[in-house]
């Protein structure tokens, strides 16, 4: 005969089998965003980016980071060309933002956006499908221009 487990010791069971779950997937979810990052080539110049392809990672975007290093950047991708608003939600530095369309190649920049310009929202006049977010004067400082294809 199997001796039955007392009920305190069942919810203990049960506890440590679910820290156990939720640890293994913080640990496959962290892998995945060690993953989401590659280096960027544009007019010349090569910056390091994270990609933000997910709905909550394009949410989030650059809000609440006191800085982004130096050549650093990040790169939104979209499922499909279109007219993405941004704006500068709990940013705290300025950013340059350049868009680029299926191709890689930059439509527009919108330069020196300031996080005091919250609540207005930014938007490409031509749908884009990759939006790179970098320090405010990174475009100008790297000669970036319309019509630059990016390699990443």
């Amino acid at each position: 005969m199997v001796p039955m487990m007392p009920k305190r010791n069942k919810i203990i069971f049960l506890i440590l089998a679910l820290a156990a779950f939720l640890a293994a997937v913080w640990v496959i979810e962290g892998g995945k965003k060690q993953s989401s990052s590659a280096l960027l080539k544009i007019g010349g110049a090569e910056l390091a980016i994270e990609v933000a392809d997910s709905s909550a990672e394009r949410t989030l975007g650059l809000s609440g980071r006191d800085s982004l290093g130096y050549n650093r950047g990040l790169l939104f991708i979209f499922k499909t060309e279109g007219l993405y608003s941004f704006w500068m939600k709990d940013m705290k530095f300025p950013i340059d933002i350049i868009w680029m369309d299926s191709r890689a190649r930059v439509i527009e920049i919108t330069s020196n956006v300031s996080p005091a310009t919250f609540p207005e929202s930014f938007t490409s006049q031509k749908s884009a499908k990759y939006v790179l977010e970098v320090n405010a004067g990174w475009a100008s400082q790297n000669g970036i221009k319309i019509g630059d294809r990016a390699e990443f």
